[in-house]
């Protein structure tokens, strides 16, 4: 590791906690939502004792500038911290994986080390046959149920759709059911028993480990072959075609997952879908497991290479990995131990994601990489917190990020937007490929040549004709910065463009990705090109309406589309993305001092930040089922928002109020039950907010520098 790299890993924010730890004899104690709730008060402690020094590299001021230079180093935020070389029970106690697992939240109890590409998750609905709500399953779990599918390899956390849930095996050929008493989870461990079979599992990076009791058959779901590989009757491979989504989104997506494994007892291969044990005698076994995306001796591979020798080895392992990184932002003075666990469960949660994808000797389908290629980005949603959560405690993931954006666009001519599987499907408005890999360049993170290939990357995508799904880009590049707000508009060379949905977020969104061009283009000497980006960035200035006050479609023979209410959340908008006109109305983070000064000045910037968090919203307005977590007309529960209660202090100076809102947000919306996410926790989004406002930070400016300080909800965040 050279002396940069040290750096960078041994980093911990000079805005966090006294790292304090205790090493105990290991002692295995898992969490249930039902039994960790312990007594609160030993740990109460007053809120006067909270710190109030002012760190000169956290930006204050509206723009958040400071005169360190253009691309601060992430040591200029960082300090040195401990890392742990054993698991420490007293932080991997504090986690609860059931948190999120009932309602919107769309979490899953399973066991999965940080950033792996192994999730093995229980699955309680997988039919692609009959119809039901997928909401509530995007995931494929839901605390509340008691049925039984199997155990899947992986899974997506806390999205709004529904996806992998690859390589599912049972017990069972058809359905069981879950004795609740029995369910437990901790970091990187799951265990229940089902119809009386003892199912544990546990999981490295691109392995997972299972141990039963009581068990005569393996049946593999879905579309799944497996074969058993001669002499020993003790290997087994196959592979799982996509399964999930051809039903649930009507899409299928292109991939295969190749598994290859061995049992600690030999077996029968039946019929190309199970594995029989012992017929006389219930057998209790251990199986481990490889997979990859990209051929069978990738999974056999990664088995080899990655795999320990028995289950208690790989899960210490997996303990360890996330003791190292749940340690790096480890505040003191927690009031209750339920406020603890709170903190811990959301930074835990902000860690699993994204998922690495190459295997572990670099290799893809189609080419080989010399670092970790990730997916499972749902751009749209982390570069707005959870990407800050890993500049803090894993940098190194934040710029292979960085890489794999910059990959993706050498090969397909456009940075990612939403990616699954190492497949981009292109959900949400904006590019935010171009934001995350911009992040990792402006927090310092990258050389020479990726800073360059990030730039060429960012302009390239912007420039690009054809490749962004739904024709947003294309309308906004050619018309300076708007996108046309009525049906069917005209074509343009190259193909008609059919874009005639969330016109106004799209453009907000793509004039983020413009600001971030303009910045690159400065900084590279490229003066025309960051002229013209610069424009593109103050674009949101054409949708400014004078008579509503707020941002509205813009026509494309001149004036505006007006939504009929400010504060209706439809189903489908021509205008806007899961919000309205007055949630949408601050996403100009790049320059709120801009909009501002758009709409009157700081009194009718106050008025309108008021009628925000004090609007109420009839239940027949909300159409949207992402529109959750309401303070007045605020949704925290959805993302656009999440930079918003920080503007009275940024904005206007009025840091009371700020922390007022924070407060309750942290105090009501978030707590350590099934429930306790206030909506869709997307890929660790959700969660990353908690963990920033709790600690007295947040990137308002996404693309600035520093982040802003306020007032934190512990003690000893110095």
């Amino acid at each position: 590791m050279n002396k940069r790299s040290r750096q960078l890993y041994c980093g911990a924010a000079s805005i966090l906690a006294t790292i304090f730890v205790t090493i105990n004899v290991y002692i295995f104690t898992f969490a249930t939502y039902e039994s960790q709730k312990t007594s609160d008060a030993h740990l109460i402690i007053p809120r006067s004792s909270i710190h109030d020094e002012v760190d000169p590299f956290i930006g204050t001021s509206v723009t958040g500038h400071t005169t360190r230079g253009t691309n601060a180093t992430i040591d200029s935020i960082l300090s040195v911290d401990k890392i742990l070389d054993a698991a420490d029970p007293f932080l991997l106690d504090a986690v609860d994986p059931f948190i999120g697992t009932s309602g919107t939240g769309h979490t899953t109890p399973g066991a999965k080390a940080p950033f792996g590409m192994m999730y093995m998750s229980p699955v309680n609905v997988h039919d692609p046959i009959h119809d039901f709500d997928w909401w509530d399953y995007c995931s494929g779990y839901q605390f509340e149920d008691t049925t039984f599918e199997g155990i899947a390899h992986t899974a997506l956390t806390g999205t709004g759709i529904a996806g992998l849930l690859d390589v599912i095996v049972s017990p069972f050929q058809h359905g069981a059911t879950i004795d609740k008493k029995t369910e437990r989870a901790s970091p990187g461990y799951y265990a229940v028993t089902v119809d009386g079979v003892k199912i544990e599992v546990t999981a490295g990076n691109r392995v997972g480990v299972h141990r039963y009791e009581n068990l005569h058959h393996l049946y593999f779901k879905g579309r799944c072959t497996v074969e058993a590989i001669p002499p020993t009757r003790l290997s087994f491979r196959g592979s799982c075609d996509s399964y999930v989504n051809e039903r649930w989104e009507k899409l299928k997506y292109p991939y295969r997952v190749f598994f290859y494994g061995d049992t600690s007892a030999p077996f029968i291969a039946r019929g190309g879908t199970s594995l029989e044990f012992s017929r006389d005698n219930p057998t209790n076994i251990s199986l481990r497991i490889g997979i990859s995306y990209t051929d069978a001796d990738g999974a056999k591979n990664n088995l080899e290479a990655e795999g320990l020798a028995t289950f208690e080895d790989q899960l210490e392992a997996t303990r360890k990995t996330w003791t190292r990184y749940l340690s790096k932002i480890n505040p003191t003075g927690f009031r209750t131990e339920s406020q603890r666990r709170t903190y811990f469960s959301a930074l835990y949660r902000s860690l699993l994601s994204p998922y690495a994808h190459s295997d572990a000797d670099g290799r893809m389908k189609s080419t080989v990489v010399d670092f970790t290629y990730y997916t499972f980005f749902s751009t749209w949603d982390t570069f707005r917190s959870q990407s800050s959560v890993l500049r803090l405690a894993a940098p190194d993931v934040l710029l292979d990020i960085a890489k794999t954006i910059v990959h993706q666009y050498e090969h397909v001519g456009i940075a990612a937007r939403w990616t699954i599987a190492g497949y981009d499907i292109q959900m949400m408005p904006g590019i935010h490929g171009i934001t995350l890999a911009f992040q990792a360049w402006r927090w310092g993170l990258t050389d020479d040549d990726l800073s360059r290939r990030i730039y060429d990357a960012a302009l390239g995508s912007m420039n690009s004709k054809g490749l962004y799904k739904e024709g947003h880009l294309d309308a906004f590049m050619a018309h300076d910065g708007f996108i046309p707000c009525f049906k069917n508009p005209r074509g343009l060379p190259g193909g008609h463009i059919t874009c005639c949905y969330e016109t106004v977020s799209a453009a907000l969104e793509l004039g983020l990705n413009a600001h971030c061009v303009a910045v690159l283009a400065e900084h590279f000497g490229e003066n025309s090109v960051a002229d013209k980006f610069k424009t593109l960035a103050q674009s949101y200035r054409l949708h400014y309406d004078s008579e509503s006050t707020y941002l509205v479609g813009v026509k494309d023979s001149g004036g505006f589309c007006r939504p009929h209410s400010a504060t209706a959340v439809p189903d489908v908008s021509e205008l806007y993305t899961e919000g309205n006109a007055l949630t949408w109305f601050f996403s100009v983070p790049h320059d709120i001092e801009g909009l501002v000064e758009l709409i009157g000045g700081r009194d009718a910037f106050r008025d309108r930040l008021n009628t925000l968090f004090t609007s109420k919203i009839g239940e027949l307005e909300i159409k949207k089922m992402d529109y959750s977590g309401l303070v007045g007309a605020y949704a925290h529960g959805n993302e656009p928002t999440h930079h918003v209660p920080f503007l009275f202090q940024t904005a206007l100076g009025d840091a009371t109020t700020t922390n007022y809102y924070v407060d309750h947000i942290l105090n009501n919306l978030y707590d350590d039950t099934p429930k306790g996410l206030p909506g869709n926790d997307d890929a660790g989004q959700m969660s990353a907010w908690y963990v920033l406002a709790f600690i007295g930070v947040y990137p308002v400016d996404p693309t600035a520098i520093e982040m802003v300080k306020f007032q934190p909800a512990v003690i000893n965040v110095e």
